[in-house]
């Protein structure tokens, strides 16, 4: 049997079931990302002496054969086409925290580095982040099995603990990230205080009309802004929080202020989130937490003996002249809404 078919000559190839499409195709494109992260993680296993890791490694290789095939075959074929299942992310999270137990808790951000073993498994993560946001893009187009973007989702979680499972049984440390010399967000941003101009933003946010990009410079001269930030979308506080909001709007909009919320969530998971919940305003993509690092809304927290950074849940009322006029840090939902709103009936 010859390696070629001369069969993609023209520039198409073949789904499973026989569906023609050209290479450039968003689903090839999607597989085609998985096919690279599979090599990357064969690349990393060339470097790694840690046998159960290698063990792992070779396992998420033939599951992401299954990934591929899945993505590969329309949902609506019937093709004995092997999907991806629950059991399989579950596995992913068992391991994640098994791991997470060997390692000392992260207080910094880190870098990609140490050995080379470990070096790989951060570019492997990198890839599928990549593969990641396809799916995202694949799933506004078409219909896939649901499961594949949870696995996905949860394997870039799971390379990043190997990454440092790998250096630690090496012995060698995590890179910290040291923030650079940069005056502007280290003199003003972390100290934002009431009287000071609130850090413009730019960033893809969420409507019920649809996505938009939204600045900060969209509010000046108009109304003044409650900008608060929450964790996650979905989770019972944040879901409580935003309903409450969406419940006061129309006495916002009556006292001339707008609402937009920010968290580190995706432009679709903000998208199911409105949907889900009718919420009237904009909700911010912020995954790289750059908004929430210019309002000092990200911080090192402490849950269950583990400290990590994330999201404080904070609330920042603005000015229609882009001066801060009122910082709640640390906020407990119940009755804030509340507490906002009369706070903005009286600028």
């Amino acid at each position: 049997m010859k390696i070629y078919t001369k069969t993609g000559d023209s520039g198409e190839t073949g789904l499973y079931g026989g569906q023609r499409v050209p290479k450039d195709n968003l689903r090839v494109e999607t597989y085609g990302t998985i096919d690279e992260l599979n090599a990357v993680l064969g690349l990393a296993g060339t470097q790694i002496a840690d046998m159960e890791v290698c063990g792992i490694l070779l396992r998420l290789q033939n599951e992401l054969f299954e990934v591929g095939a899945d993505i590969a075959t329309p949902l609506e074929r019937t093709n004995n086409v092997p999907r991806v299942r629950k059991d399989q992310i579950e596995r992913l999270e068992s391991e994640i925290d098994r791991f997470e137990e060997e390692l000392k808790p992260l207080t910094n951000f880190i870098l990609q580095g140490g050995t080379a073993g470990a070096s790989y498994l951060h570019l492997a993560r990198a890839v599928c982040r990549r593969a990641e946001r396809h799916l995202v893009a694949l799933e506004r187009e078409e219909s896939l099995n649901p499961e594949i973007l949870q696995y996905v989702n949860r394997l870039s979680d799971h390379l990043f603990v190997l990454a440092r499972l790998t250096n630690s049984r090496a012995g060698i440390e995590d890179i910290k990230w040291t923030r650079p010399d940069r005056p502007y967000t280290e003199s003003l941003m972390p100290e934002l205080t009431v009287g000071s101009a609130a850090p413009d933003f730019s960033a893809p946010a969420v409507t019920r009309e649809g996505e938009v990009t939204l600045s900060l410079s969209d509010y000046k001269g108009k109304h003044s802004l409650v900008l608060y930030f929450y964790p996650k979308d979905e989770t019972p506080g944040c879901t409580t929080e935003a309903c409450s909001f969406r419940d006061m709007s129309e006495d916002f909009e009556a006292a001339g202020s707008a609402i937009v919320g920010v968290s580190p969530d995706s432009v679709a998971a903000h998208k199911k989130f409105i949907e889900n919940h009718s919420l009237p305003f904009p909700l911010l993509a912020d995954p790289d937490h750059a908004i929430a690092e210019a309002y000092g809304a990200w911080k090192e927290k402490k849950n269950y003996g583990k400290t990590y950074m994330g999201i404080q849940r904070s609330t920042f009322i603005i000015d229609k002249d882009g001066i801060v006029q009122k910082i709640y840090p640390s906020v407990k939902v119940d009755q804030h809404a509340e507490k906002v709103l009369a706070f903005v009936k009286g600028l």
